[in-house]
């Protein structure tokens, strides 16, 4: 490795990016490097990556599941469900996503006789089981699952509060000072087109890219428009030729919020009403029917065919729409790195030139990246 300290200043200056106070390492093989990242580079965050910057503050979601207060974890619907996954998983580690799932599931099935549209609500309309069993009591099956799925449709609406109290945190520059800052900049050194997408809800990448570029660039590369009342501008994911890159959420932001056709850019604070909050709550399987998540993920399949190095940073690959979109759209001479300690992640699709870097997200797993490229 070699240092260089003033052949980015102009190219630096000329993309209105922050010059660093510090030497810039270079690859000693600087060709392949420039050949390696040169177009677009994507990276993509999961859970893990919050991790990172603050264990505490940012829970996976196994740790989101364990901290859950009593009020939820004694609820009987709650009680049933994780019984249900301990002995249908054999195992009694389970976290938030799996609870989920398991309660939208028993939810799906007693709303089903209050859908009329639904066979099933259609069969209580017409008292199908009378004319087959004349003793059932139909009435008293339909009285009790419209109590339960009100009970269910409450706790779940519970559970997805608290992600509001655990990752409303901002953090400090000392806490990004070895993960995001310091992948960001290192792109930027090399002036490439950047692409960041996450599931995450929280605004550790906001937070570091106001560090590196300042309120006004880090509102570009977060599509927001307006000085005041700041809005979602949705055509910033429609641009391609634009050359900024995008911070895409794929599952929304704790401070967006919707109002009529657009989205609000403000405070972490949870309305009240979860139908006003623009974010996919944990356990969501499937394609969200928003229309500004569907130009997200459009967004995200176009990104990921025109990549060239392609990062996933603590992402679990249990999303199966995501899972598609990497399956369909990463080209063949893409090069794929997997940064999370957790060795039993697999990437979801079938390549042998995947390279796992079983590390944590710091300043040495970032290393490893950049020595391979």
């Amino acid at each position: 490795m070699h240092a260089i300290t003033g052949w980015y200043r102009s190219l630096a200056s000329a993309k209105s990016f922050q010059i660093p106070k510090t030497p810039i390492t270079l690859p000693r093989d600087w060709g392949r490097f420039m050949s390696s990242v040169d177009g677009r580079v994507l990276i993509f965050a999961g859970a893990g990556a919050s991790k990172a910057v603050h264990p505490h503050n940012y829970p996976t979601t196994k740790e989101f599941f364990e901290r859950l207060p009593e009020s939820i974890t004694e609820n009987p619907l709650f009680q049933f469900c994780l019984d249900y996954l301990m002995v249908t998983l054999e195992t009694e580690t389970i976290d938030i996503e799996q609870m989920l799932w398991a309660l939208q599931e028993l939810q799906s099935f007693y709303s089903s006789p209050l859908i009329q549209k639904s066979v099933v609500g259609y069969a209580f309309k017409r008292k199908l089981a009378g004319r087959i069993s004349p003793n059932g009591d139909v009435a008293s099956f339909a009285n009790v699952a419209t109590q339960i799925n009100d009970r269910l449709i409450e706790l779940i609406g519970q559970i997805n509060q608290i992600v509001y109290e655990f990752y409303s945190y901002e953090p400090e520059e000392i806490e990004l000072d070895s993960n995001w800052l310091e992948i960001i900049n290192k792109f930027y050194r090399v002036g490439t087109k950047l692409d960041i997408f996450t599931t995450n809800y929280d605004v550790a990448i906001e937070a570091a890219l106001n560090i590196l570029d300042g309120d006004a660039t880090a509102r570009k590369w977060r599509g927001i428009k307006g000085s005041v009342r700041q809005i979602l501008d949705l055509g910033h994911w429609l641009d391609s030729d634009d050359s900024t890159g995008r911070l895409t959420k794929l599952h929304g932001s704790l401070d967006w919020k919707i109002r009529g056709e657009s989205i609000y850019v403000g405070d972490p604070v949870f309305t009240g009403d979860h139908t006003k909050q623009a974010i996919i709550y944990p356990g969501f399987k499937g394609e969200s029917p928003v229309p500004f998540f569907q130009i997200f993920h459009e967004y995200l399949a176009q990104s990921l065919s025109e990549s060239k190095v392609l990062i996933f940073v603590g992402f679990a690959f249990r999303d199966d729409y995501i899972n598609r979109l990497l399956r369909s759209n990463i080209k063949r001479n893409a090069k794929v790195y997997i940064i999370n300690p957790d060795r039993s992640i697999s990437f979801p699709a079938a390549r042998n030139d995947i390279k796992y870097i079983t590390d944590y997200f710091d300043i040495a797993s970032i290393e490893k990246v950049f020595d391979d490229l």
